[in-house]
């Protein structure tokens, strides 16, 4: 029998009962699971009537027909057979009387450790849920005036919602000033309706705005100052990213609220933006490793094999290979193609791959078409027909394959399998065969802009030594010859080739860095500088600026012979040839 058929009148019966047994609930498929469980029963006899009572009833009655506010199946249900116990043992009459919810799943958590449990994992968010669920479930208002919102009930398009991911709900019951509630609701109604962010981007402010509004507690937003901004930061350390996000929500919604005519002030100054850290993380999986992996990929199931494959040769999100559908692929006379939405830059990209990759996909294809029913998903979900795998479940039972099988890094270290990490490796290993970093970016990242793409491209000392070497005429020991790369940065005198993850922190000493690029185009520029440079080391001598003048001579060496070397370039008619310095 299905359990959405059956009648109030079956499971009011059966929780007017004064012993719950559920081997006896009016569902054959719940009976029959808890007829293989040691705990079936719950005794309320000690509480008919009551308002606990009544509690207790709609939370069952909810969790076997809509699986909320957790599923009977799952690993929190055994403790709600305690759930009354913990009630009568705390002095709570109903869970309105709940105030401090936090201090409450204290109390449940100090409930299981008396009774000798150590790992809490499975009962840590029962309290939460139970509580949340009750204030939702008689709720009586409609649509986003509710504090419980559901991404099924948003309609949002497609391209807005990640489907292989695990879609949070938004709970604005978690802020308990009513006032700052509805504030912070009129805001995420204008960024659902009226913007086209993702839906993770929109939960990202969400997390971030709830924490920030729990922090000033009662206080209203309208009050908030810029030494309440100042204190949450110092109160909650955060790194110079994430600050920087929470400074754009928080200006965000201060806008917003001005916008509307609240009588409120923007509390955000430019004192709160951090300057980026950038630190210079190598993120690429290494060939040792890689080839370790290959020696058990076969062990894969067929799904996991495949993803892995696409993952490591296209360096697709793997949010957009769960995605993938029976029709991503083409090909022309240019080669073979695999087309995808980008979910996160809402936009559609295509990868080239070899013919093998293309004819196991396609393959997999024939597979999904001979189902014996209709899917479309390339890797669908176990648990829900046309509906994409889960790439948090992919990224889990990963982690425990590289882990049963022993997988190390270069170093010995145990590998830690990183789905985005293969970005990183396909970008850098297809930078060091020289495909310009703007290709990268616009055919396998596809990136809005191409700074971002060149954080995935690591250039190592070695590398950038090899790319030296490669180029160098040995003419003179303290330089050598190459190209410009789409990298390099234009300045005045010539180019600099930092890579975009670092930073620079002699902007007055190009010089003199190992990063420093000229050709023959800015000879007469050099010529400038050294003669305004002879000009300041007369000064610094007459004024005994000994640092000065050092670092002014050792300027001047390097510059005279950049201008010799280009002036043999120009002799040569070699024009379209650089210098670089190797500091």
């Amino acid at each position: 029998m299905n359990k959405t058929q059956i009648t109030d009148f079956r499971i009011n019966s059966f929780f007017r009962r004064d012993i719950w047994d559920f081997k006896l609930y009016p569902d054959e498929e719940i009976a029959q699971y808890f007829s293989r469980k040691r705990n079936t029963v719950i005794d309320v006899s000690s509480i008919k009537g009551s308002q606990l009572h009544t509690d207790l009833k709609d939370i069952l009655s909810c969790i076997f027909v809509n699986s909320e506010p957790f599923a009977y199946k799952s690993k929190a249900f055994p403790s709600f057979f305690f759930l009354l116990e913990f009630m009568q043992s705390y002095g709570y009459n109903d869970f309105s009387e709940i105030n401090d919810i936090e201090k409450a799943n204290n109390e449940w958590l100090q409930f299981w450790t008396e009774k000798g449990k150590t790992y809490l994992h499975n009962y840590f968010s029962v309290i939460y849920k139970c509580v949340f669920f009750l204030r939702e479930y008689r709720d009586e208002r409609i649509g986003l005036d509710r504090n419980y919102w559901r991404v099924t009930d948003l309609n949002l398009n497609d391209e807005r919602i990640c489907k292989s991911s695990n879609q949070i709900c938004m709970n604005f019951w978690l802020i308990t000033n009513e006032e700052n509630r509805e504030l912070v609701k009129l805001w995420f109604k204008y960024l659902i309706g009226s913007t086209e962010l993702a839906y993770l981007t929109i939960y990202g402010r969400f997390s971030r705005c709830v924490q920030f509004v729990q922090y000033i507690g009662e206080k209203s937003l309208l009050d908030v100052t810029s030494e309440d901004i100042t204190n949450y930061r110092i109160n909650k350390p955060m790194k110079s990213d994430e600050n920087n996000h929470f400074i754009v929500m928080i200006k965000g919604l201060y806008r917003y609220l001005i916008v509307k005519g609240y009588d409120c002030k923007c509390p955000v100054l430019d004192s709160h933006l951090m300057k980026n850290e950038y630190k210079h993380i190598y993120n690429s999986v290494s060939e040792f490793t890689i080839l370790e992996i290959f020696k058990h990929v076969h062990k894969l199931p067929e799904n996991y094999k495949l993803m892995f494959l696409i993952d490591l040769f296209t360096g697709m999100r793997i949010s957009d290979i769960c995605q993938l559908q029976d029709d991503c692929l083409f090909k022309s006379e240019h080669g073979y193609f695999i087309g995808h939405n980008i979910q996160k830059m809402q936009d559609v990209g295509g990868i080239p791959i070899a013919k093998e990759l293309y004819d196991l996909i396609m393959d997999r294809i024939n597979y999904i078409h001979g189902l014996d029913y209709e899917e479309t998903y390339l890797f669908p979900s176990h648990r829900k027909k046309n509906f994409p795998y889960s790439s948090q479940t992919y990224r889990r039972n990963m982690k425990k394959y590289m882990a049963a099988w022993g997988i190390k890094t270069t170093n010995g270290d145990d590998y830690n399998f990183v789905t985005h990490a293969f970005r990183h490796t396909i970008s850098t290993q297809l930078y060091n065969m020289g495909m310009p970093a703007a290709m990268i970016q616009l055919g396998v990242l596809h990136h809005q802009f191409i700074d971002m793409s060149r954080h995935y491209i690591e250039i190592t000392p070695d590398t950038h030594k090899k790319s030296m070497q490669k180029h160098s005429l040995n003419v003179v020991s303290d330089y050598s010859m190459s190209e410009i790369s789409s990298n390099d940065s234009v300045l005045a005198n010539g180019y600099c080739a930092m890579p975009a993850k670092l930073q620079c922190q002699n902007l007055s000493s190009c010089l003199t860095c190992q990063f420093f690029r000229t050709s023959i185009k800015f000879l007469d520029v050099h010529k400038q500088h050294l003669e305004k440079l002879n000009e300041k080391i007369e000064y610094y001598k007459n004024n005994n600026f000994e640092q000065n003048l050092s670092s002014a001579l050792q300027v001047k060496e390097n510059l005279e012979l950049i201008i010799t070397k280009l002036e043999d370039i120009k002799e040569g008619e070699t024009n379209d040839t650089d210098i670089i310095t190797e500091g």
